[in-house]
C-alpha cells in the first residue's frame, strides 16, 4: 500500500463516519418526533433541572482570597489553618463563625502564590502545585497563601474571614511565633535604613581632587556628576531591600491579613442550563426508545 492508497482509505474511512453520526442523528429526530410529547416532557423537566440548579440554595460557591503574613510563618500558618478546621460547631461560633456558614462548608484547599520576575509582586496562583519550594526560577512567595473556600448554598463568606482572623489572633503559639518572626523583619528593616543613611553619606564625600571636568559630557552636556557615582547601586539595592519591608509590615497588623474580602465566584448560568439541556435530550430519547420496545423489554424482563 503507497501513500495515495492510505489516504484514500482514510478518506472513505471518515466519509463512513460522518454518515454514521448522520444516520444516527436522523433515527433520534425520528424518534423523538414519534413520541413527541413524551420527548418535550423530558427537556422540559431537564431545562427546569439546570433552572432549579442555578438558585442559590443549589449552588456551590467558591470564595478565593489572598492572606498575607510575616515572612517565615509559612508552615505555623498552614497548622494554624488546619488546627481551625478541626474545631467543633460551637467553637468555631464562639470566634465568629455562623451557623449557616458552618453548615454549609464544604472545604477549603490551599495554594502557592508565583514570582516569576523576582519583583516582589504575585504573577500567578499555583493551584496544580506544580512549583517547589526550592525553585529559583518561579520564587513561591515566601509572605503569603492563597484561600479557595467552598459552601454550599451560601455566598456569605464574610463570617469565616472574620472567624479564621480571630482564631489566629488569639491563640499564644501563633501570636508568639508572630512576635518572633516580626521583631527579626523589624531588626532587617533598621539595619537597611542605618545602610541607606551610610552609603548617603558616601556619595556625598569626595575621595579624590576634584578635576576642572567633574561630570561626564555626550554632546556638550553634563550627564553626571564622577565624585558622586560610586554607590549608587549598592543603594538602589538597599533601597528595594527597605521600601519592601515596609510595605511588608505596614500590610501585615495582625497574625493573617486578607489583602482584600473573598471574591465569589460559580459555574455560570449558562452552562447549568446547556447540562440540563442535553440530559432533558439523553433522558427524552431513552423515555422513547423504552417506550417503542416496551414489549421486547417486559418478555425480557419476565425471563428473567
Amino acid at each position: 500500500m503507497n501513500l495515495f492508497d492510505f489516504i484514500l482509505l482514510c478518506c472513505k474511512a471518515l466519509c463512513r463516519l460522518f454518515k454514521n453520526i448522520g444516520v444516527l442523528i436522523l433515527q433520534m429526530v425520528r424518534l423523538g418526533l414519534q413520541y413527541f410529547w413524551v420527548f418535550v416532557a423530558c427537556v422540559a423537566l431537564g431545562v427546569l433541572g439546570g433552572w432549579l440548579w442555578t438558585k442559590p440554595f443549589a449552588t456551590m460557591f467558591k470564595g478565593n482570597a489572598t492572606i498575607v503574613y510575616a515572612e517565615g510563618m509559612r508552615e505555623v500558618v498552614k497548622e494554624g489553618i488546619i488546627d481551625f478546621l478541626t474545631l467543633s460547631k460551637d467553637q468555631k461560633m464562639e470566634y465568629g463563625m455562623t451557623e449557616d456558614v458552618i453548615d454549609a462548608f464544604e472545604g477549603l484547599f490551599i495554594y502557592n502564590v508565583i514570582d516569576c520576575n523576582a519583583d516582589s509582586v504575585v504573577d500567578y496562583v499555583d493551584r496544580k502545585h506544580s512549583v517547589a519550594l526550592s525553585d529559583t526560577l518561579n520564587l513561591v512567595a515566601r509572605d503569603r497563601v492563597h484561600l479557595e473556600v467552598e459552601l454550599f448554598g451560601s455566598m456569605n463568606f464574610k463570617p469565616f474571614e472574620i472567624a479564621l482572623t480571630n482564631y489566629f489572633n488569639s491563640q499564644s503559639y501563633l501570636v508568639e511565633a508572630d512576635r518572633r518572626w516580626k521583631k527579626i523583619q523589624q531588626e532587617r528593616l533598621d539595619y537597611f535604613t542605618k545602610e541607606v543613611a551610610r552609603l548617603d553619606s558616601f556619595m556625598t564625600y569626595d575621595y579624590f581632587v576634584k578635576p576642572q571636568n567633574l561630570g561626564v559630557e555626550w554632546e556638550s552636556h553634563i550627564i553626571s556628576e564622577r565624585a558622586q557615582e560610586l554607590y549608587y547601586a549598592d543603594l538602589l539595592i538597599v533601597l528595594k531591600n527597605k521600601n519592601y519591608l515596609e510595605m511588608q509590615k505596614m500590610s501585615t497588623p495582625g497574625v493573617i491579613n486578607f489583602q482584600t474580602p473573598f471574591v465569589v465566584y460559580a459555574m455560570p448560568f449558562i452552562w447549568k442550563y446547556a447540562i440540563g439541556l442535553v440530559v432533558g435530550v439523553v433522558l427524552g430519547l431513552l423515555m422513547s426508545l423504552a417506550i417503542k420496545y416496551r414489549a421486547i423489554i417486559v418478555a425480557y424482563l419476565k425471563e428473567k
